[in-house]
């Protein structure tokens, strides 16, 4: 059997020509060492934004692989994981229940904002209604950009992830996980191959895309004013004044709806389909 490895022979592209004085490398190499310093140096970029100063960054394609790496990682068959009742479908592992519902749980999955209303939850009293045995894992895909995460971020969550595409970044996403975390799952010193706990080529031009996107994110979290935390509520109260105009004859049932700001049409689809 014959391998080639297309990695020390590609072809020079313009990202290294400018990064290195157009000497011959693989853009997507991180065991060359201006690469893995360029790789070392995007990773505090990204724990510096989110607010931790332990753990270890990983890279995904989304979010999804994210959780899903996780859970087969630890070794989700043999584990007891739980989820809120507030999860996107990627985060459906085991039973559901809130935190202080949780009884033996070895991981719980929580989100830190809804991505249909909008709500922001509190993630240490989350943590506070924990066991202490119990890692939390925090979904903050829906977070990014709309508010600002609680500091010392390292207490509280055990890992942290969120997609890139979610704040301009369409090629890569991450997952932060603590120090306990990384040495339960015997990370490696080296920052190779994801520290030894996913393994393949990194882009080094789509990390550096994915620290800026992040550092914007958590200076710009509070940019959204009024971040429709109240949908279900404001909905409701539309849905009644419609039915009460219907009633009267002046207007058609969720015509006013169609005018709400700062919605999401598939939220709205949701949501009204919900409470016809």
């Amino acid at each position: 059997m014959t391998f080639l490895d297309w990695a020390s022979t590609s072809p020079e592209i313009r990202f290294t020509v400018s990064k290195y004085d157009g000497l011959h490398c693989n853009p997507n190499a991180a065991y060359a060492y201006k690469e893995r310093g360029l790789l070392m140096g995007c990773e505090e970029r990204i724990k510096a934004a989110i607010g931790v100063n332990s753990g270890h960054v990983l890279y995904f394609r989304c979010a999804t692989e994210a959780i899903e790496w996780l859970v087969n990682t630890v070794g989700g068959s043999r584990l007891a994981w739980s989820h809120s009742p507030y999860e996107h479908d990627a985060c459906l592992i085991g039973a559901t229940a809130k935190p202080n519902e949780i009884i033996g749980a070895d991981f719980y999955i929580h989100q830190w904002v809804n991505h249909i209303t909008g709500e922001i939850f509190d993630l240490k009293k989350i943590r506070a209604e924990l066991d202490e045995d119990c890692r939390l894992v925090v979904d903050a895909t829906a977070g990014f950009g709309k508010a600002k995460l609680p500091r010392d971020i390292d207490n509280i969550a055990d890992a942290l992830f969120m997609s890139g595409h979610k704040i301009g970044c369409p090629d890569l996403s991450f997952m932060w996980i603590n120090d306990e975390l990384c040495e339960w799952l015997g990370a490696a010193k080296d920052i190779r191959n994801q520290w030894g706990l996913h393994h393949g080529s990194l882009s080094v031009a789509s990390v550096l895309a994915l620290a800026d996107a992040v550092e914007w994110a958590c200076e710009n979290g509070d940019r959204v004013d009024g971040h429709g935390i109240d949908l279900y509520v404001q909905m409701n109260n539309l849905l009644d004044e419609a039915c009460v105009k219907c009633l009267r004859g002046l207007s058609t049932p969720f015509a006013s709806m169609a005018s709400m700001p700062m919605l999401y049409s598939s939220s709205l689809l949701r949501a009204t389909s919900t409470l016809a």
